[in-house]
């Protein structure tokens, strides 16, 4: 519960029309924190052993995730 409110107050928080001249990835550090902040929690959910069966290809599937940094990165709502 307490990661799943982290996640909603940061979009709430992270609103591209309450700071219109702000560079969308600022904007975005918040939700992929909360995002990554995930990531010891599943580990920790699924136990230490099975962080070792993870490798480095893994890792691919936070492209797309991460894309929008990339793309839209240095827009802000006013523009």
């Amino acid at each position: 519960m307490a990661l799943a409110a982290l996640g909603y107050g940061a979009v709430v928080q992270g609103r591209p029309w309450r700071a219109p001249r702000t560079r969308y990835w600022r904007l975005m550090l918040l939700p992929y924190l909360a995002m990554l902040a995930g990531v010891p929690w599943a580990i920790w959910g699924f136990g230490p052993e099975a962080a070792g069966q993870l490798n480095a290809w893994q890792a691919l599937i936070l492209l797309p995730v991460l894309s929008p940094i990339v793309s839209l990165g240095w827009r802000c709502w006013d523009r």
